[in-house]
């Protein structure tokens, strides 16, 4: 597809009749391609259109790639009705709405709504229905949903920001199949919060789907962070959403509403970030979280009155030879931010650090977790001489089995069904089976501290 990104261009630059997108003239996005699917973005004028007809019909002749009209699909702004019909004779497409689906996803401009997201649901459904003749352990459930299901919504979790009620159907549907499985029978036995914990704090190590999409969203803000030069997203934000703004002050009373959504996520990153100035030519002076109190401008609002720079001025206007140069104010704002300013690193230019070491999916995800203390018992899980049914089987014993002491009811004897004599408790369990069994397992030198944090979950 380079050949029709080329011949496009050539056939746009060389025709003065050729107009763009108002939100693509300045960085001259004319098309998105991927495999044999392409977006092309243009004025609503008849001339642009014909410009775009005439590189598609030099594009078939030259690689024998024809445009399927009855796949096609043209979209018009509300604006331009008048050439509407003159448009649609040009290019022989039918006319579409938003939303429409691309690459598996509905592309739309307005809220995200539970119908758009149907089809991921039905892939869900569709996977679990797969499974239902398999007579699956809790062990196997488990593993099925870490490996299968857990990334069956991630696609869609790196471009949106999932409806709070899909996400609880995502996870009613999980922990329905991890609790009754195919038969639809049985309750849950661990809290659905306590199963998506580590298996240091005593879960099951399953994925948070709110957790999930909320990292997946804070790596694409990472590369607007990073101004990735090798993105036409971050370039096309950069120019058109934030402009002189950062994430960290974007004014949402206007935004549409998945960059409220955002930036409302943007929040729980600033703890874990540390921008450390260099030559101060990336990092904006009043916008950036550079200083200790944050924003300047957040905190200090008439400072681009007060101080004479502008508020899109970056750190650089303020420094001169790797010291600062502030202007001297008797204004108590002023002598506040002069009091804490940072040490300007040796760095030869801005940059901002990840806390947790190197950014990625998974510390971002260790990062959002709320963290519980760890288990005692959680190093006798796991390992590749462990049977995972036997491992899972454990781990329920540890949180607490439905023995006679947690039926407990007026009539309700209590005693040991077995020995008759104790009540029918979890130590009272588990050491009659050691004693059946006639052995301790791996943990006879620690046995104390085994048995005390049966049914405790510490």
């Amino acid at each position: 597809m380079e050949i029709w990104h080329v011949l496009l261009k050539v056939r746009t630059q060389e025709n003065n009749g050729f107009q763009f997108h108002w939100k693509c003239q300045d960085l001259r996005i004319l098309n998105l391609c991927f495999a044999d699917d392409v977006l092309i973005f243009c004025a609503g004028t008849t001339s642009s259109v014909r410009i775009i007809k005439t590189a598609l019909t030099e594009f078939a002749e030259l690689s024998g790639l024809h445009v399927n009209p009855g796949k096609s699909t043209i979209i018009l702004s509300k604006s331009v009705q008048r050439e509407r019909q003159s448009i649609l004779d040009i290019m022989g497409f039918h006319e579409g709405s938003l939303p429409i689906k691309y690459l598996g996803l509905p592309l739309t401009s307005s809220r995200l709504k539970v119908a758009d997201c149907q089809p991921l649901i039905d892939r869900l459904n569709s996977r679990l229905a797969g499974w239902n003749h398999l007579n699956l352990s809790l062990a196997g459930r488990t593993q099925l949903i870490k490996s299968v299901l857990n990334s069956l919504h991630t696609y869609w979790a790196s471009v949106f920001v999932l409806p709070k009620s899909i996400i609880k159907v995502i996870e009613g549907k999980m922990r329905s199949f991890l609790w009754k499985g195919s038969s639809g029978f049985g309750h849950a036995k661990v809290s659905w919060a306590q199963v998506c914990k580590t298996t240091e704090e005593g879960g099951l190590g399953i994925r948070s789907v709110l957790l999930m999409n909320q990292a997946l969203i804070l790596k694409q803000v990472w590369r607007i962070l990073q101004e990735d030069p090798r993105s036409i997203w971050v370039a096309w934000v950069l120019r058109h959403r934030l402009r002189h703004q950062t994430v960290w002050t974007f004014n949402v009373a206007s935004a549409p509403w998945l960059w409220k959504k955002i930036i409302k996520i943007c929040s729980l990153l600033k703890d874990g970030l540390v921008y450390q100035v260099g030559d101060g030519g990336k990092f904006k002076l009043w916008h950036d979280i550079w200083h200790p109190r944050g924003p300047l401008i957040r905190n200090f609002p008439r400072g681009p009155i007060i101080t004479g720079l502008p508020s899109d001025s970056f750190l650089m206007t303020v420094m001169h030879r790797g010291q600062w140069c502030l202007p001297s104010s008797t204004d108590f704002d002023i002598q506040q931010i002069l009091a804490d300013l940072p040490s300007i690193g040796p760095q030869q230019i801005d940059t901002i650090i990840w806390k947790s070491g190197q950014f990625n999916l998974k510390s971002v995800y260790a990062f959002l977790q709320p963290h519980s203390p760890r288990v005692c018992w959680h190093q006798l899980l796991g390992g590749k001489f462990k049977v995972p049914r036997h491992d899972f089987i454990l781990w329920l014993l540890f949180w607490g089995l439905t023995t006679m002491d947690r039926l407990w009811a007026p009539n309700l004897d209590r005693s040991c069904m077995l020995c008759g004599g104790q009540d029918w408790n979890l130590i009272h369990t588990f050491s009659l089976i050691v004693h059946l069994l006639g052995a301790v397992w791996w943990c006879s030198n620690r046995g104390f501290v085994f048995l005390g944090c049966i049914g405790a979950g510490n």
